[in-house]
């Protein structure tokens, strides 16, 4: 009789039977180890939910080296989307798929925002900015047109008409440690515009410091380094109460 190892208390049957799921799921093991390439990358497409944005980039990072280069991985997308249209898997740009529910109806099957967010609002290397900022922080009823934000992502300002969004180089790379103190520099800088209809922007700014525990010299030292002048000014007139 093969000896129990690990399974010293098992019945012979219940050990026969440990013995049969434990060979089923070596073979699993071994199947998926050397499954062919094109039928990983198509299972993976096919596993998508319609109109959810699949960024290329992200299946070649998750891939565990399966593929070996992007191109690569490119080229069998392509291949796989060319020989079965039952993948409704369509191109949205160069670098992004998805999948259509309904093929008759393609500019309505993605979700533009994920791929705003995807594309520049990474962890905390982004804020909002503009007239988008100032009806957020609640200086400002207008709702603009625009989303507007600052981002690491681009080195020159962009604006997409398709997305609705406004990117702006920011005027330092943004940290999980400055993108507040960046946020109230940008709403001093713009908070006499005449969009501002709030009574009292410097008490909303005064409090949005307090809430967050901005510290005043970390602020003046951002302004006076990035900012132009008036933006100091307006920070002292904002903080003369707290001082």
């Amino acid at each position: 009789m093969t000896m129990k190892r690990h399974y010293l208390n098992c019945t012979d049957d219940e050990y026969e039977k440990i013995e049969k799921r434990l060979a089923w799921e070596r073979t699993k093991e071994n199947r998926n180890s050397f499954i062919d390439i094109e039928d990983y990358v198509f299972d993976t497409l096919a596993n998508f939910p319609p109109g959810e944005p699949i960024f290329l980039d992200i299946l070649f990072q998750k891939c565990n080296h399966r593929v070996k280069s992007i191109e690569e991985y490119r080229k069998i997308i392509d291949k796989l989307v060319k020989n079965n249209p039952n993948l409704k898997i369509k191109q949205y740009n160069h670098e992004i798929y998805y999948r259509t529910v309904n093929l008759t109806c393609l500019d309505m099957s993605i979700d533009l925002q994920d791929i705003v967010r995807h594309k520049y609002m990474q962890d905390n290397g982004w804020y909002y900015t503009g007239y988008d900022l100032l009806n957020r922080i609640g200086l400002s009823a207008m709702m603009p047109k625009y989303t507007e934000i600052a981002s690491n992502s681009v080195d020159k300002d962009i604006t997409d008409d398709e997305q609705m969004i406004k990117v702006y180089v920011p005027k330092t790379h943004i940290t999980a440690e400055n993108r507040l103190y960046l946020i109230v520099n940008d709403t001093l800088e713009v908070i006499d515009d005449p969009c501002v209809n709030s009574p009292d922007p410097y008490g909303i700014v005064r409090k949005f410091i307090s809430d967050n525990n901005l510290r005043p010299e970390t602020l003046y030292e951002i302004a006076d380094k990035f900012y132009p002048e008036k933006v100091a000014d307006k920070l002292k007139l904002c903080l003369k109460d707290s001082e």
